[in-house]
């Protein structure tokens, strides 16, 4: 469910995605897959996903995670970052 309201919302800011960045959608596996407690994403020290769906900047902490990606102003806010 998190994730379907999340999905026209992330899409809906793509606009404020910088030139040269790079968005890439990854999925986690099936249910009985992610909930795994060795999933890869979940242990991976480049990941370390805790709930879905994520957003990342990735080679930094700066993420939103679950009902956070449905909240149209972090998602910009993430997007248009400028670090």
């Amino acid at each position: 469910p998190d994730c379907v309201a999340a999905k026209p919302i992330i899409a809906k800011n793509y606009e404020y995605l910088r030139t040269g960045d790079t968005f890439i959608t990854v999925y986690v596996g099936e249910r009985n897959v992610w909930k795994d407690k060795t999933n890869i994403f979940r242990t991976d020290a480049n990941f370390k996903v805790t709930g879905v769906p994520t957003l990342l900047l990735y080679g930094s902490e700066k993420r939103l995670v679950e009902p956070q990606c449905a909240n149209s102003n972090l998602v910009k806010m993430l997007f248009d970052d400028d670090d």
